[in-house]
């Protein structure tokens, strides 16, 4: 899967397959709003008792009971939750929404940077009825930066998984709306619940795993510039860029031309493709992160090695215009078996060089890391974790008004007790 997502997310599932359980008083079918709720308590360190971090044992154990299957809004039960096990607080001072109008997938991006919970309430275009479920995360297209897909956690799917799920704009004039085209009932999404942490610390992953990986411009003139002021350096002007899997590219493919795609006269006669003698850049971003207190950072590669013992094999960066001679990650890498696939994750706070430590955190200080894996390997994906310290939470009134999305759930409020919809079993197919 291909994206940027937080963990550890949370997904409540209904009870078996579609229509699940549909008794009127103890089934679940029509409970999506309080799984989605469940899922948004548990993430945030909400949930008490023996269920406190898994939301299946707050959607079973105290939410089922409660609510005799009946459709209603995820915002009735973290409130009524709340009431329950949390008295003292007030809900609202940690809970707002954003409209209709307001939901894109970059405010997603960012409420979720900052530690907080989402679910979506669904309005389905083509059925009747609407849903409620949990967005973890999004995708985007590395060459154009829109984005493609959003990371849903779906109740209806009797799995604990991320979906990639296609989102589009429609741009009204004034204002866009986003919709889920090939979801069932092509859902618009008609606003977004949000919930505060109680619980400092938010961790964000980015993961490719596209053979063409992304290679931004900072590092496509990082390598233009090592090959003119380090000629001699034949391990990294020679060796031709290549992608994940051995794939071969072309400026066609990365957008980036004085790059060398072929094999220079030093490595002449490798075999391009073969994961020997051969460059790998990647590049990450996460805007999210920029300017934010890092806890800690982990780079993971999936790679088979094509020499005995990956010996010379390192990381360099165009962050801190770092050579192969600084050996980053080759105290891990040189005692890796020839051939034999390996998954390895590498600190970057505690980065190995030489025998010693490095701290490599402060390259993520713009909130992008630019890589170049060197030489003798195949990557297969790669993967860049990111835990970030945040404060603990304010009330939602005071951190959400910047972000221009206050007064839906004051609104509400004043109006008086939440009408329920219909959220109704047999609205989604198994």
């Amino acid at each position: 899967m291909q994206g940027t997502y937080v963990t550890p997310f949370q997904d409540a599932n209904k009870s078996g397959p579609w229509p699940h359980d549909t008794d009127p008083v103890t089934g679940d079918s029509n409970l999506c709003w309080a799984a989605t709720a469940a899922n948004m308590l548990a993430y945030g360190g909400w949930g008490v008792g023996v269920v406190e971090n898994d939301a299946q044992a707050i959607f079973v154990d105290q939410m089922n009971p409660r609510y005799n299957n009946v459709p209603g809004f995820t915002e009735t039960a973290i409130a009524d939750y709340f009431d329950t096990y949390h008295p003292t607080l007030n809900y609202m001072d940690y809970y707002d929404v954003a409209g209709a109008t307001q939901g894109s997938p970059s405010l997603l991006d960012s409420l979720l940077a900052e530690g907080r919970s989402l679910g979506l309430y669904l309005s389905f275009t083509t059925e009747s009825g609407a849903h409620a479920l949990s967005v973890w995360g999004t995708v985007k297209d590395p060459a154009s930066g829109l984005y493609t897909d959003l990371l849903l956690a779906d109740n209806e799917d009797n799995a604990i998984q991320l979906v990639p799920t296609p989102v589009r704009e429609t741009n009204h004039g004034a204002y866009s709306t986003w919709s889920l085209p090939t979801y069932w009932g092509a859902p618009t999404i008609g606003f977004v619940d949000i919930l505060e942490s109680a619980t400092p610390g938010v961790t964000l992953n980015q993961v490719w795993t596209d053979d063409i990986p992304p290679i931004s411009d900072a590092l496509a003139a990082y390598l233009r510039d090592y090959y003119a002021l380090y000629p001699e350096d034949t391990g990294v002007t020679d060796a031709p860029i290549t992608g994940f899997n051995g794939s071969p590219l072309t400026a066609a493919d990365t957008g980036h031309d004085g790059l060398r795609y072929t094999p220079g006269p030093n490595v002449a006669d490798q075999t391009p493709g073969n994961g020997i003698d051969e460059l790998v850049p990647f590049s990450f971003s996460l805007p999210q992160i920029a300017g934010r207190s890092i806890a800690s950072a982990e780079l993971t590669l999936s790679l088979t090695p094509r020499s005995p013992a990956l010996a010379t094999d390192v990381l360099f960066f165009a962050d801190n215009a770092s050579r192969p001679s600084d050996l980053f990650g080759n105290d891990i890498l040189k005692d890796l078996a020839l051939d034999v696939p390996a998954t390895v994750t590498l600190p970057l706070n505690a980065m190995p060089s030489g025998g010693g430590l490095v701290d490599l955190r402060p390259l993520l200080a713009d909130g992008t890391l630019d890589v170049i894996f060197g030489d003798d390997a195949l990557i297969h994906w790669v993967a860049l974790t990111v835990t970030m310290f945040t404060e603990l939470p304010e009330p939602a009134t005071i951190t959400l008004f910047a972000l221009a999305i206050v007064g839906l759930a004051a609104a509400r409020r004043r109006a008086g007790p939440l009408p329920t919809q219909g959220l109704a079993a047999g609205s989604l197919p198994g």
